[in-house]
């Protein structure tokens, strides 16, 4: 089976496609290709992205190696002195990269840490990790770069908590949100978001314990003004109560993200099945999202414009083919991609509705076994389904 893939970028509302050659089938442009996988995994508005994809470590292995692209040009983010991985996670709207780099356990005191590129000026610098914390792991980035969430791990006590990076003048300084336990495992799957203003976090934490197991919940971190932000000499706690908590919902979210107004995405777990959903902070209401004729459903992502994207598919725990979706005010909006296509992925949207994800479909082959071909779709102005269900 042959299996050519195709990096994809997928622009809604006034974005422009440089080529008309498919439009009809749905415009699509090619932006990367290899071999083996290979996908956007991040966007912004200012034609900068991030890819992940496999490469040829040597002749007979391959590796997964995560690149930025620029207007400029594409390039890898090299590990640092003593790390062996790098991870892409997020570029900003001003065009900061989030990246959390590792090492195996046991050769040092830490084996993750994170740090900001600046790809306008390569700039890149280390996020501080708070106290006597070994590990962090960031998730999300503002639209300016300037406020960073993700998590931190202790050992001694066994600790893991959300935290947050704020930078100013003098640099960037951590600080640990106070929650109602120390140790929060859903973290390194359930991500910790941050809205594009950099004033609210959502994130999913151990709430309570019965018969020592842990019960979770969705909290909201609200900014708090108090006073200047710049000041150098401000202590850590002080920092930690500029962020004040918020009960949303007694149950577990996976986040995607979070908009400046509290609108919440991300999958929750229903009855042993996968379903997107939209929180709303304010009004303390769910909305589930599933196109019709699907068994699961995730959210990927949420923009001002209110445009939830996401992932469909009927197979156990995420396996089998997925279908794109992208939805607004409880209708699914049409995504108009050849009839060929058997698998389709959004993995994110910008501020102004330009999406990222990738596309497969099949092609005739000249052998017994079909040749699938990952391509890059471009949509303009998607319109509402009749039926609110996606085509």
């Amino acid at each position: 089976m042959k299996r050519i893939h195709l990096v994809v970028a997928i622009f809604l509302g006034t974005a422009t496609c440089s080529s008309r050659a498919y439009a009809e089938a749905g415009q699509y442009q090619v932006v990367a290709e290899t071999p083996g996988m290979c996908e956007v995994i991040s966007l912004n508005d200012a034609g900068q992205y991030l890819v992940r994809r496999e490469v040829e470590a040597n002749a007979a292995v391959l590796s997964i190696e995560d690149f930025v692209h620029t207007p400029k040009g594409a390039f890898p983010l090299k590990a640092p002195e003593t790390f062996t991985h790098v991870q892409l996670v997020r570029i900003a709207a001003s065009g900061h990269v989030l990246a959390v780099v590792r090492r195996p356990p046991g050769e040092a005191d830490t084996s993750q840490r994170s740090l900001v590129l600046n790809v306008n000026n390569a700039e890149q610098e280390w996020l501080p990790i708070p106290g006597d914390y070994r590990d962090s792991v960031a998730c999300d980035v503002s639209a300016d770069g300037k406020v960073v969430t993700g998590y931190v791990i202790g050992r001694d006590p066994p600790r893991m908590l959300p935290c947050v990076w704020e930078k100013s003048a003098t640099g960037w300084r951590a600080a640990v949100l106070v929650t109602p336990y120390l140790e929060n495992p859903l973290l390194t799957t359930a991500s910790v978001v941050v809205s594009n203003d950099g004033k609210l976090i959502a994130v999913s934490l151990v709430e309570s314990r019965v018969d020592d197991l842990p019960r979770y919940a969705l909290y909201v971190y609200r900014r708090q003004a108090d006073g200047d932000p710049e000041e150098e000499n401000r202590a850590a706690d002080a920092a930690q109560q500029r962020w004040t908590a918020e009960l949303v919902l007694p149950q577990a979210v996976h986040l995607a993200g979070v908009t400046d107004d509290g609108q919440i995405v991300g999958r929750i777990l229903e009855r042993n099945r996968r379903v997107a959903v939209l929180v709303s902070a304010t009004e303390k209401t769910v909305q589930q999202i599933l196109p019709e004729g699907y068994t699961n459903s995730r959210a990927t992502g949420i923009n001002r414009q209110a445009i939830v994207v996401g992932v469909a598919d009927n197979g156990r725990m995420g396996m089998g083919e997925t279908r794109a979706f992208a939805w607004r005010d409880g209708k699914f909006l049409d995504l108009p991609f050849p009839a060929d296509v058997t698998s389709s992925v959004i993995n994110c949207i910008s501020a102004e509705g330009r999406m990222a994800g990738m596309i497969e479909r099949t092609i005739e082959s000249s052998t017994a076994e079909p040749t699938y071909v990952n391509s890059a779709v471009i949509i303009e102005a998607p319109t509402e389904s009749a039926n609110s269900n996606p085509q």
